[in-house]
């Protein structure tokens, strides 16, 4: 089987405004790095840890 963490993704999620309510969607070509299971986070190879529950679209290249 292979391991689908070596492989590109196209990562949608959303950001919130750090300022004001509300926020943007962002899509992203990346390769993720770990599944933090106990934090709920999807860590990216650039460090960017995205909240599972902020995620909107994953897909494969």
């Amino acid at each position: 089987m292979k391991d689908p963490l070596k492989y590109g993704l196209s990562v949608t999620y959303f950001k919130k405004d750090e300022f004001k309510s509300g926020g943007k969607y962002i899509t992203v070509r990346t390769h993720v790095k770990r599944i933090d299971e106990t934090n709920r986070r999807i860590v990216l190879e650039d460090g960017t840890q995205i909240n599972i529950d902020d995620l909107y679209a994953l897909e494969t290249e």
